[in-house]
């Protein structure tokens, strides 16, 4: 049997399957290194303080050459999660450690799918003036573990009053756990 592998460059990004006659094929991809990989960033936000989180997370992760998906959560439907190697998640909290509406229907589908062979990590803000700082995180990361999906790095709550550079520590050390997950072979 014919066997073929041709390496491109990274900027390439396509795949092609290639008949070659009498029922063989070649199969033409581009090489990471391994490091291929997709991720969607979900997040619910209402004073923008998520979103910007999420955004210096798209932004570290696209850094290590990263192909980064960012969309609000209530613009995610559960069935296109398979899709990505990661679903990042991240919502602000309601009230007194609640999850927010914003981010209800796709909370909602994440305790009730089967998540299984899906790796996750979550992040989120909160006001540690209330008795469950940013209680969306650990709603949204019990919600995962009870499904059995894998989170790959630990939780990340950011005080909506940290300053930029105790924000940007967080999220430089979670997305870093992210990256060192990947490279592990963890997701």
């Amino acid at each position: 049997m014919f066997s073929s592998q041709l390496l491109l460059p990274m900027e390439m990004s396509f795949s092609i399957v290639q008949e070659i006659g009498s029922g063989r094929t070649m199969e033409v991809r581009r090489s990471t290194g391994g490091l291929s990989m997709t991720v969607l960033v979900a997040y619910a936000t209402m004073s923008g303080h998520t979103e910007e989180l999420a955004e210096m997370i798209q932004e570290r992760l696209e850094q290590a050459d990263v192909t980064v998906v960012v969309k609000e959560a209530m613009d995610v439907e559960v069935s296109e999660l398979r899709e990505y190697e990661l679903i990042v998640v991240g919502s602000f909290t309601w009230g007194d450690g609640d999850v927010p509406e914003e981010m209800d229907d796709l909370y909602g589908d994440l305790e009730d799918t089967d998540l299984s062979g899906l790796s996750f990590a979550v992040f989120g803000s909160g006001d540690s003036g209330y008795a469950h700082f940013a209680g969306a995180v650990d709603h949204l990361t019990d919600a995962i573990r009870q499904q059995n999906g894998t989170l790959v790095a630990d939780s990340v709550k950011v005080d909506i009053d940290n300053d930029v550079d105790e924000t940007e520590e967080l999220i430089d050390a979670f997305t870093e756990q992210i990256r060192a997950a990947r490279e592990d072979g963890r997701w």
